[in-house]
């Protein structure tokens, strides 16, 4: 596992005993402002996009792109290295692993919602009437790749091995735009990029109907259960690790779901309430769940977003928040116009 990530409040701060890579007396530099967007948010530049990236971009291109309404628009893409975060732990090795344990958002019968990927969580499967995730020795039964189960039969806990040689591009638009209407994000879908460089995925997939994932759909009671890491994500069978939830407060979610830190912890991320997250693929920010000034929203619209001054568009902006309380985090829905196709990898 990787060093503790220290993320600043916003653009380009880090903590120098995190990584050396600046002063910790730097301060927030808003985005070079240009005309467009009719909620504002709309940069100068790519370029004055690329500097809210913790991580720098390998490359950025600046293009036009079609959007999801059939117009089109100027964007930017932002490539990076699919090696700059790991999470984890994934799956237990057997019903009696000790902690620290991962994480499943299940939709079983027996105490469903987010869940430590634990004992207890392995029999109540059993107990749901699904196939044992264990063999007749108490040993999980773990797939990480697409090759499916070793022997073709029973459920098993899902932990994809992680590509770090891939090459991760996510595109936004340049000046973002507010819908006609808001839109609900679907499940696995792709909604953006972190500030760390990794990309941002609405609800995981369901935890008794499936994913497939190149396994063929489950075979009667046999299913095939997705495990998140403790900070809220996992890599995707193509390798890319990517975020299911706001990583910065992920034990601010987990407390509020009732699972403790001697189960379940986020250490791969400073916890924090203040910040910035990421861009979302309407290209509008996301936010952690606090504003500048240390308050909690109030006046949250139904994609968890309000139009406020922040460090980085202090005029005043559309933008997210992250929730503290629900499992998933991240918004519900989008209340821009995204770009058609925000990422892709090779």
């Amino acid at each position: 596992m990787k060093a503790p990530v220290c993320v600043a409040v916003g653009a380009l701060v880090l903590l120098t005993s995190c990584s050396g890579a600046s002063s910790p007396d730097a301060t927030v530099e808003p985005i070079p402002d240009a005309a467009g967007g009719d909620s504002g948010g709309g940069a100068a530049s790519c370029d004055a996009l690329a500097a809210l990236f913790v991580n720098p971009p390998l490359e950025t291109v600046e293009a036009d792109c079609a959007l999801t309404d059939g117009t089109t628009t100027t964007c930017c893409s932002f490539s990076f290295a699919s090696d700059l975060v790991e999470d984890g732990p994934y799956c237990p090795e057997s019903t009696t692993s000790p902690p620290p344990y991962g994480l499943s958002v299940y939709d079983g019968a027996t105490r469903p919602g987010l869940r430590p990927f634990d004992g207890d969580y392995l029999q109540d499967i059993e107990d749901d009437g699904y196939d044992p995730m264990v063999d007749a020795e108490g040993n999980t039964r773990i797939v990480t790749g697409l090759g499916g189960p070793p022997d073709g039969t029973g459920s098993n806990c899902l932990a994809m091995a992680q590509d770090f040689e891939l090459v991760l591009t996510a595109t936004v638009p340049l000046s973002p735009r507010r819908a006609g209407a808001s839109r609900t994000l679907g499940e696995v879908e792709n909604l953006g990029i972190s500030v760390m460089g990794v990309p941002a995925t609405g609800d995981p997939p369901s935890a008794t109907r499936g994913p497939m994932m190149g396994m063929g759909p489950p075979a009667g009671t046999a299913i095939n259960v997705p495990s998140i890491g403790a900070c809220g994500a996992h890599p995707d069978p193509a390798g890319y690790l990517h975020d299911h939830f706001v990583p910065q407060v992920m034990n601010t979610v987990l407390a509020s779901q009732g699972i403790s830190s001697d189960l379940v912890s986020c250490t791969t991320y400073e916890q924090r309430t203040i910040g910035l997250y990421g861009i979302a693929k309407d290209g509008f920010l996301i936010y952690l769940s606090h504003d500048a000034d240390g308050t909690l929203p109030s006046d949250l619209d139904g994609c968890h977003g309000h139009e406020r001054p922040t460090p980085e568009l202090p005029d005043g902006a559309y933008h997210y928040h992250a929730s503290e309380t629900e499992a998933p985090n991240f918004m519900p829905c989008l209340s821009g116009v995204p770009v058609a196709r925000s990422f892709g990898y090779e």
